[in-house]
């Protein structure tokens, strides 16, 4: 088994989809619901994603739309995302918090008025998405019962257990659905690593990036002392990481270790 599926393992086990697609139509089939009351992008690297959410909004998927996301550690990434794609031109970067950036996109791109976005532009990181959201959520007076989550592909499984810990999602009784809005996956072309989908994702990381998220993640995941699960840092609710995975993940390190990035 080579390293480019070892790397494509990690990757579907990361980025969950609780839906086949987003889509009215799947929603319906996978969870029995005809719309959710909110559907919630969180901020990242990626501004496609805010084409996809918006699209699905536009379409009548969710009651609500929420952006969730302030200057964090993927803020600049975006930014020169943006700047460099000509289909972005115009949209102000400088000292704009990733959910006002996305906001912007998604207004373009589905022809949304601001008044149809509610905005989170405090959030530094994934726990604390899901600490600013619900707060910012309480003070409109909203409780959502059921909530479609998207996310980078690379850190939707952990952003779901994000939710899951901070929302207190179980007993509060919050139906929590995650969608990655797709899923990459390493190919070999002359010899060399691509990522798929490529330019269809538009802006897209690096494959040395990628593969940094990507080992990166497993340690964050795996619940023990050195995790962020309940018996380390407390930072997410419990993920059962497949031994599989950690397998995978464990093959991988002595070619790829150097990209890991260690739990803060």
């Amino acid at each position: 088994m080579g390293a480019a599926h070892k790397l494509n393992r990690i990757s579907t086990f990361l980025a969950r989809r609780d839906l086949g697609e987003l889509t009215k139509t799947a929603l319906r089939t996978s969870v029995g619901i005809e719309r959710a009351d909110l559907l919630l992008l969180l901020g990242s690297s990626l501004p496609r994603t805010a084409e996809w959410a918006a699209a699905a909004f536009a379409s009548g998927i969710a009651e609500r739309f929420m952006i969730a996301g302030g200057i964090g550690h993927s803020t600049s990434m975006l930014r020169e995302a943006v700047r460099n794609d000509p289909r972005y031109s115009g949209i102000e970067l400088e000292g704009r918090s990733e959910a006002e950036i996305m906001a912007h996109i998604a207004a373009r791109s589905a022809g949304l008025a601001p008044r149809d976005i509610l905005l989170e532009t405090e959030s530094t990181n994934c726990g604390d998405n899901a600490i600013q959201s619900r707060r910012v959520l309480k003070q409109l007076g909203l409780s959502p019962r059921t909530v479609i989550l998207v996310q980078d592909p690379t850190m939707q499984l952990r952003t779901h257990a994000s939710f899951v810990l901070y929302w207190n999602a179980e007993a509060e009784g919050v139906q929590l659905i995650s969608q990655a809005p797709f899923v990459p996956q390493l190919v070999v072309r002359d010899g060399a690593f691509a990522i798929e989908p490529g330019t269809d994702a538009g802006p897209i990381w690096s494959v040395e990036r990628f593969i940094s998220l990507l080992l990166g993640e497993i340690p964050r995941l795996h619940d023990d002392e050195a995790g962020y699960g309940p018996r380390g840092k407390g930072f997410i609710a419990h993920v059962d990481v497949p031994e599989d995975i950690l397998e995978a993940y464990r093959q991988l390190l002595p070619e790829f270790g150097s990209l890991v990035r260690k739990p803060a």
